[in-house]
């Protein structure tokens, strides 16, 4: 239920299409009480799921063409995506009702953020999303939507919540279940993905090496490396010099590289490495209690909630559900299959990303 719902950005990596007619009849999925959830809405839910698990399943290497074929949870793609799709608008219904209970009203500010969002998500793509039968009004409600979602959450678990999480709670979690990293990588190949000759690599990877001597033997500080390296490799220059990332202990793999690499460092240390054949790289493991990681927790302090507090929240979610009365309109339900929005599965375009 959750696979596609809470999408805060629109990617539209396939070129699609879609026949059906943007009129119907019938206007609305799913209703409960006088609250109803209209087939515009419940049409963008069916389309985030598909175009989330579909870019889901092509990133990880499949051949797309095979993505009907799976069988989540021992159903039919199609019915997975069709039975997520109408989670999705139970879930709205419930959240929009528990809000009016407590009295309580989505924030101007995350108000706006769902406006600018839905904008910049359609204005780009407006003639496909109109050909498909959304408009910028769906899209802006589905973004409202989880800024619903967003809003009762905070009210558990937010600041002064019944359940609160504080933002310094939120800051020990993050300091321990994360390593700080600065990292840059450096192309072994030309920028047109041709070869380097072996004596142009390893001087690529000599200087590197004699960075990471200087950080860890003679004190240099990642920023001053950067800068060096950003007057002879663009890609490196193009990188903020002042930001560091965040990788969570959860994430380290033996057969990740990069991962398993950082975990392995003391604190402050640097060293170089091959990444590929394509690239070799410098990292550095920082001190992870700094000023810049204190402002990161403050920046996503949702989403650093929403981690830790997830379960419990989607259980009471999903007891609110159960209690809940709905009307299914099993016409729109379904009218509408995901199966209509890929072409050609095995076409360059539907295909590529």
């Amino acid at each position: 239920m959750k696979l596609a719902k809470r999408i805060t950005t629109f990617v539209l990596a396939l070129v699609l299409t879609l026949s059906m007619t943007s009129c119907s009849s019938t206007t609305w999925a799913v209703k409960s009480g006088d609250d109803t959830i209209p087939t515009g809405l419940y049409l963008s839910y069916l389309f985030y799921t598909f175009n989330s698990l579909y870019n889901n399943y092509y990133n990880m290497g499949n051949d797309v063409s095979n993505f009907f074929n799976e069988k989540p949870n021992n159903s039919t793609m199609e019915q997975y995506i069709m039975d997520t799709a109408r989670d999705s608008a139970k879930e709205s219904l419930a959240v929009t009702q528990w809000l009016r209970e407590l009295g309580l009203e989505i924030p101007q500010e995350e108000l706006d953020s769902a406006n600018q969002t839905a904008e910049e998500s359609y204005e780009p793509n407006a003639d496909y999303l109109t050909q498909i039968g959304l408009t910028k009004d769906d899209i802006i409600a589905y973004y409202k939507d989880n800024a619903a979602f967003r809003t009762l959450f905070n009210h558990f678990f937010g600041e002064g919540g019944e359940k609160e999480i504080s933002l310094q709670e939120l800051k020990d979690d993050f300091y321990e279940n994360n390593y700080r990293v600065e990292i840059f990588y450096v192309p072994l190949k030309t920028s047109t993905g041709g070869s380097l000759s072996e004596e142009e690599q390893q001087a690529i990877k000599d200087r590197l090496n004699g960075y990471a001597k200087e950080i860890n033997e003679q004190g240099a500080t990642f920023a001053s490396i950067r800068e060096k390296e950003a007057e002879l490799t663009p890609s490196v220059a193009s990188t903020s010099e002042d930001s560091a990332g965040y990788l969570s202990k959860d994430n380290v793999s033996e057969d990740d590289l990069v991962s398993s690499t950082i975990a392995s460092l003391a604190e402050g240390e640097a060293t170089a490495f091959d990444f590929s054949s394509y690239y070799y790289v410098l990292a550095q493991k920082m001190p992870i209690k700094s000023a810049e990681t204190d402002k990161h927790v403050e920046d996503y302090q949702f989403s650093l909630r929403y981690a830790i507090a997830q379960d419990e929240y989607e259980t009471m979610i999903t007891d609110r559900i159960n209690k809940t009365n709905y009307s299914l309109n099993n016409t729109v339900l379904k009218k509408y299959s995901p199966r209509s929005f890929l072409v050609d599965t095995t076409s360059s375009t539907a295909s590529s990303k």
